[in-house]
C-alpha cells in the first residue's frame, strides 16, 4: 500500500499548479475543433441511446414474437431501423474519429513545430532534444486521442449509464438496484489493484527503454565496440537488460489477471444474478422472454459505462499534463522580428564592431555567472578574412552564436556595419552564411541540402559552389550526381567530404558575413588551403570570420584574432 500511496501523490505532482490555466490553454488551442468536437460527441451520445432502445426494441419483437400478436411485423420493422440507424451512426463515429483525431494532432504539432523552431535559441537550448521531440509526438497525440476519445466519450457513457439504468429499473428494481451497488464496489476493487499495475507498467517501460538505448548506442557507435572488441561485454549487457525486462512482464502479467479476474467476477456476478433472476421470472410468470433478454443487454451496458466512467479521471489526468508540458514549449520566447526598414538589404560585405562585449551564461540559483566573453572589443572591415583563434573555452563559439543572433550580450555592444550603418545581428541573420563545426548534413539528396542554405539556387549556383570547395568532382561521381541520397550522419560519404558540402551550402548563399566555426577541420591540408584560396578569390567578398585551431590557415587571412583569459572568461 506504500508503494501505492507514492505513486498516487506522483500523479497528484505530475498534475500542474495551474491546472485551471492549462485546461483553458488546451480549450483554447482547440477553438477551430470545437464543432467537430460537439458533433463527434453527439454522435457518441446517439450511439449509447441507440444500443439502449435496442434492448427496448429486442423485448418488444420478441414478446410480440412468443405472443403470436399481429404487431410483431411493425416491431421487426422498428427493430431494423434502430439497427440500420445504429451501424450509420457508427460509420460515421469511426470515420469522424480517425479523420478529427488526425486532423487535431496535425495542427497543434504544426503550431508548436513552428513556435519552437521561431523560439529563441537560448531558452530552446534549455530543452534536450528527446524532451523536444516527445512533447512534439507523444504529448501531442495523448492530448488528441484524449480530447477525441476521453473527453467526448464523458457524457455519452453517463448518459449510457443513466439510461440504461433508469430502463433496468422500470423493468425490475431489485435488479437494477443489485447491478448499480455490486459493479461500483468491484470497479473500486479493481482500480486499487490497478494503480499497482500502473506503477509496474512504468518500470516496464523503462526497462524497454534503457534496452533499447543501450542497443541504439551499440549500434550507432559500433566502430567504437568493434576497436576495443567489447562485443560479448555489449551482448551480455543487452541479456542481462532483456532478462529483466522479461521478469517484469511476466509480474505484469500476473498483476493483470488479478485485477481482469476481480472486475470479470463482478461482471459476472451481475450477470449470473440477471440470468438466474431472469429465468425463475419467467418460470413464475412474471416475466417474458422480451424482458429476459433485455436484463442481460442493460445488465452490460450499466457496467461497461460505470467500468468507463472510473477511467476517466486518470486519462483525464494524464492529458493535462501532456498539455502542460506542451503549453511550456508554446509559451517559449520567440525571437524578435526585425523592425521594417532596419536593415538595409545591400549586397556589400558586412564589417563586426564589438565595444566591451560581456557575455555571461545563466549560472544557478545563488551563484555567480561566470564570463565567457569579458570585455571584448574589435573591429572587423567589411570584406576582410579574420582567423580567430584561442584555447577552449575562450568563447569562441559563443562570440559565434552572439554573431548569429541566437544571443543577446549580457552587456556592452556587438553590431554588423555597413556603409556607416550598424544592425543588430538578429537582422542580419539573412546575410550570414554559417558553417559549424563537425558532420551537419540533413538525411535527404546533396541537392536538397545545398537548397537549405538557398531555396532559390539554380543548378550553376550549387556547382559554382560545389567547384570552390573541390566536391563537385566527387559529387559528380556519385550515383544520381546531385541527387545522391546522403544517409543519417552523412552515410555514404566521407567526414571530409560532407564537410566540403557544408561550406557550399553557405557558399551558395549570397552573404555579407561567412562564419566558418572549425569548418576545415576534417580536410586536408592541400584541399584547407585550396578553400581558402578560393574564398580570397571571390568577386563580391563576404567578410569572413574563420574559427581555427590550424596555423596553417593564418596566412591566407588578413590578420589573426587571438582570443585568450585577457579578453574573455576561461
Amino acid at each position: 500500500m506504500g508503494e501505492a500511496r507514492a505513486w498516487i501523490k506522483r500523479k497528484l505532482a505530475d498534475m500542474p499548479d495551474d491546472w485551471v490555466g492549462t485546461v483553458r490553454w488546451l480549450l483554447s488551442s482547440v477553438r477551430g475543433y470545437r464543432g467537430q468536437l460537439t458533433l463527434l460527441s453527439a454522435l457518441r451520445t446517439a450511439a449509447v441511446l441507440l444500443g439502449v432502445a435496442s434492448a427496448a426494441v429486442n423485448r418488444t419483437v420478441i414478446d410480440a414474437a412468443t405472443a403470436h400478436s399481429g404487431g410483431v411485423w411493425l416491431a421487426i420493422a422498428l427493430f431494423v431501423a434502430v439497427q440500420a440507424g445504429s451501424s450509420g451512426v457508427s460509420m460515421g463515429l469511426s470515420w469522424l474519429s480517425t479523420v478529427l483525431g488526425e486532423r487535431l494532432s496535425n495542427g497543434v504539432r504544426e503550431r508548436l513545430y513552428r513556435h519552437v523552431l521561431g523560439a529563441r535559441w537560448d531558452s530552446l537550448s534549455a530543452y534536450h532534444s528527446e524532451q523536444l521531440l516527445a512533447r512534439l509526438t507523444s504529448d501531442v497525440t495523448s492530448i488528441s486521442s484524449g480530447l477525441t476519445g476521453t473527453a467526448v466519450s464523458l457524457l455519452a457513457m453517463a448518459v449510457q449509464a443513466v439510461a440504461a439504468f433508469a430502463l433496468l429499473l422500470h423493468y425490475d428494481a431489485m435488479l437494477a438496484v443489485f447491478v448499480v451497488v455490486l459493479t461500483p464496489v468491484a470497479v473500486l476493487t479493481s482500480a486499487l489493484v490497478s494503480v499497482r499495475l500502473r506503477i509496474l507498467q512504468q518500470r516496464v517501460q523503462q526497462a524497454e527503454a534503457d534496452y533499447r538505448q543501450r542497443a541504439q548506442e551499440a549500434i550507432a557507435h559500433v566502430e567504437v565496440v568493434k576497436a576495443l572488441c567489447a562485443e560479448p561485454a555489449e551482448a551480455a549487457a543487452l541479456s542481462a537488460l532483456q532478462g529483466e525486462h522479461e521478469r517484469l512482464l511476466r509480474r505484469r502479467a500476473r498483476l493483470t489477471v488479478v485485477a481482469n479476474g476481480v472486475m470479470s467476477l463482478a461482471f459476472v456476478g451481475s450477470y449470473l444474478f440477471a440470468f438466474v433472476h431472469g429465468i425463475l421470472g419467467i418460470m413464475g410468470g412474471s416475466v417474458t422472454y422480451g424482458t429476459f433478454a433485455a436484463f442481460l443487454s442493460l445488465v452490460g451496458q450499466v457496467q461497461s459505462s460505470l467500468a468507463g466512467l472510473s477511467g476517466i479521471l486518470p486519462r483525464a489526468a494524464s492529458v493535462i499534463a501532456s498539455a502542460a508540458r506542451v503549453r511550456e514549449l508554446s509559451e517559449l520566447p520567440l525571437e524578435g522580428r526585425p523592425a521594417a526598414g532596419e536593415k538595409d538589404l545591400g549586397s556589400t560585405a558586412l564589417g563586426v564592431r564589438a565595444r566591451d562585449l560581456v557575455f555571461s551564461y545563466p549560472a544557478r540559483p545563488g551563484a555567480e555567472a561566470p564570463r565567457v566573453i569579458d570585455g571584448l572589443s574589435l573591429d572587423i572591415a567589411p570584406g576582410e578574412i579574420v582567423a580567430v583563434m584561442g584555447p577552449s573555452g575562450t568563447g569562441k563559439t559563443t562570440l559565434v552564436r552572439l554573431l548569429l543572433g541566437l544571443l543577446e550580450p549580457t552587456s556592452g555592444e556587438l553590431a554588423l556595419v555597413r556603409e556607416g550603418a550598424s544592425f543588430s545581428p538578429r537582422s542580419c541573420r539573412d546575410e550570414v552564411g554559417y558553417v559549424p563545426q563537425g558532420n551537419t548534413l540533413f538525411s535527404g539528396s546533396i541537392r536538397e541540402n545545398l537548397l537549405m542554405g538557398r531555396a532559390d539556387a539554380t543548378e550553376e549556383d550549387m556547382r559554382r559552389a560545389l567547384s570552390m570547395v573541390r566536391a563537385l568532382d566527387f559529387v559528380e561521381l556519385l550515383p544520381g550526381g546531385l541527387d545522391a541520397r546522403v544517409g543519417e550522419r552523412a552515410l555514404g560519404i566521407s567526414e571530409g567530404q560532407a564537410q566540403r558540402i557544408a561550406i557550399a551550402r553557405a557558399l551558395a548563399r549570397p552573404a555579407g558575413l561567412l562564419i566558418l566555426d572549425e569548418a576545415t577541420s576534417a580536410l586536408d591540408e592541400q584541399t584547407e588551403l585550396a578553400v581558402m584560396r578560393s574564398l580570397r578569390s571571390l568577386e563580391t567578398r563576404p567578410t569572413c570570420v574563420v574559427i581555427t585551431h590550424r596555423p596553417e590557415v593564418v596566412p591566407l587571412c588578413d590578420r589573426l584574432l587571438r582570443l585568450d583569459e585577457s579578453s574573455s572568461g576561461s
